[in-house]
């Protein structure tokens, strides 16, 4: 068997690009989430190379990192419960109705009237 040149091919046995291929498809898993910004992502592959003293073998390290975009923020309301510290329920239009403990309930068909405030200007 011949040697070889190097290639980033053929380097560690194609470890350069391996790596470069796992952390493209963290990037694309990224891209393809719903809540991640629409930022762009970066990969970067570094190999450093220190040679000995005679100049005759070097010693190679493959990095390889990607920069994934963040996630989005998602905002919402909650109703928080009056009768309860620390316990809050989320805002859902679909949502059946709450109830909270130790609540007050109205009668059903039960008329409340209103009554007229004066302003006083």
């Amino acid at each position: 068997m011949t040697a070889q040149p190097v290639s980033l091919a053929t380097l560690a046995g194609g470890a350069a690009i391996e790596r470069f291929d796992r952390e493209f498809e963290r990037v694309i898993e990224n891209i393809a989430d719903p809540n991640t910004t629409l930022k762009k992502r970066t990969i970067t592959l570094t190999i450093s190379i220190k040679p000995d003293e005679r100049r005759e073998n070097c010693e190679i390290d493959i990095g390889c990192i990607s920069k994934l975009a963040a996630m989005r923020s998602y905002g919402t309301h909650v109703f928080v419960d009056p009768h309860h510290v620390g316990r809050a329920f989320e805002a859902d239009p679909h949502q059946m109705a709450m109830e909270f403990e130790d609540a007050e309930k109205p009668e059903l068909g039960k008329t409340i009237p209103l009554k007229k405030v004066q302003n006083d200007k």
